[in-house]
């Protein structure tokens, strides 16, 4: 049987970060995003019959114009889904604590745009098995998605899988026992750390025994290390991919992990590391970020305390850069970002001192 290509890349933020309003993803590409994009996008000679993302933001408008400049972050149009289907992608995740942040009907419009542009979308808990199957040249791929990250700005029920491990371990059994290469991709972790937790590599290899072939990782805008687990691999976090996240480093390395599939079997994997350019948009040859590399980074066994204290490190210093990010844009900000920064800063100062 002939291999298939599968790709897997991070985070796609089609719109403006909460501190880059005004000036990140969507105010520059307001009007679409250029078809040029769309090639340049991936590794040169990488053609993937299954190409795979985490859609962190909404796509449920045609325009952002009618709406107050504060409630602009973390949107993109519904124009930018002709862009994902142009630059090859047929399966993204949505379980992830963004997509919802603006309720249901805005979610549900998103789901609709990416399903009437061909595009597979797995996390969906209502849905069936099939919404996020492929079946290329005789192989078929399942990819089951969840998101481990806690409620935000909402009490309901969202409309996607949240994690549960039991729960998780049994789906992937069941598309496993079906015949299907499973896919696995979780929305988890703490942001801006550059390895997994102890309780991650427990349950990402639990996932593996379980029946899935592949776990995919993603949420803490770092790429973490991947991992070969018995006949399994675990991409611990692939990190941002189209995101304007530009002020930290960490945050503008960018991974793209290609692996090749026979018969349910991982016959040759590859992992390119790249680098976010001004443009929001990824570059992987070697002249951008030529020193690039992605080195396993272990606590010690079982070291959760350990692991905190450098989550806790690695969120601290992104917090520096971000305070110099807004202080080097100031002028850049509509009047009222200002005024909404300011208020969330004192609301979680009041949270913390509570």
């Amino acid at each position: 049987m002939s291999s298939i290509q599968c790709v897997f890349v991070g985070d796609l933020a089609f719109g403006d970060h909460p501190k880059s309003v005004g000036f990140g993803f969507h105010s520059r590409y307001a009007d679409g995003i250029p078809e040029s994009k769309a090639a340049q996008l991936l590794p040169t000679g990488w053609k993937p019959d299954v190409f795979f993302g985490n859609l962190e933001f909404t796509l449920a408008k045609k325009t952002l114009d009618d709406l107050p400049v504060t409630q602009r972050n973390c949107r993109g149009i519904s124009g930018y889904a002709e862009f994902i289907r142009s630059a090859g992608f047929n399966v993204l995740n949505l379980a992830n604590n963004h997509i919802y942040q603006y309720g249901r009907e805005e979610f549900d419009r998103t789901l609709n745009v990416l399903t009437e542009s061909g595009i597979l979308v797995a996390g969906i808990r209502d849905a069936p098995q099939d919404a996020s199957t492929l079946d290329i040249h005789g192989q078929t791929i399942c990819v089951l998605g969840w998101c481990a990250r806690p409620r935000q700005g909402f009490s309901d029920v969202p409309p996607y899988w949240e994690f549960d491990h039991q729960r998780s371990l049994q789906q992937i059994s069941a598309a496993s026992q079906s015949g299907a290469t499973v896919v696995a991709s979780i929305h988890w972790g703490d942001e801006f750390v550059e390895l997994p937790s102890p309780e991650e590599r427990r349950i990402a290899r639990s996932m593996i025994d379980a029946g899935a072939t592949l776990v995919v990782g993603h949420h803490p805008h770092a790429v973490r290390e991947v991992e070969p687990y018995r006949d399994g691999l675990i991409a611990y976090s692939l990190g941002n991919f189209i995101c304007d996240m530009t002020w930290n480093e960490v945050t503008r390395k960018t991974v793209a992990l290609r692996v090749d599939i026979a018969d349910r079997r991982i016959v040759n994997w590859e992992l390119k590391v790249g680098r976010i350019a001004d443009d929001y948009f990824p570059r992987f040859d070697e002249a951008t970020f030529e020193a690039a590399s992605v080195e396993p980074q272990r606590p010690g066994a079982g070291d959760q305390l350990t692991y905190h204290a450098l989550a806790r490190d690695a969120l601290r210093r992104h917090q520096r850069l971000t305070v110099r990010h807004i202080l080097r844009n100031g002028l850049k900000y509509p009047p009222a970002i200002w005024w909404h920064m300011l208020k969330v800063a004192l609301a979680g100062r009041i949270r913390l001192r509570g």
